[in-house]
């Protein structure tokens, strides 16, 4: 859904890809109403991962602040991993966590495997 509602501001609003979309954005982008709040469009499963909106160019991503499934605790999800058909194989010090500091786009680029 984030990747499409950015998808959806490139192609509409004509937004450059270095455009940083806010969630409201994003959520009015997806459903076409601009009363439909991003927190009731997206919602965190039972794991409790939090989605971020960055950059249109950059691939959506959830971050996982605790150890869930066969993620470890500060994996980042990308769509790109998904798509692969990657399963993650590697112990929570094996992960690259984000860090306070770094760029999301980069951090989010760093977890595609």
């Amino acid at each position: 859904m984030i990747e499409d509602g950015k998808r959806n501001l490139k192609e509409s609003q004509h937004r450059p890809d270095d455009y940083w979309p806010t969630r409201a954005e994003v959520a009015s982008a997806y459903t076409g109403n601009s009363n439909t709040s991003f927190d009731a469009l997206v919602k965190p499963t039972r794991w409790g991962e939090v989605y971020v909106v960055n950059q249109i160019g950059a691939p959506a991503y959830a971050y996982f602040s605790n150890a869930v499934a066969d993620f470890p605790e500060g994996f980042l999800l990308t769509l790109r991993y998904l798509e692969d058909g990657a399963q993650p194989q590697h112990s929570a010090d094996e992960s690259q966590p984000f860090k306070s500091g770094t760029s999301p786009a980069s951090a989010a680029a760093g977890s595609h495997r």
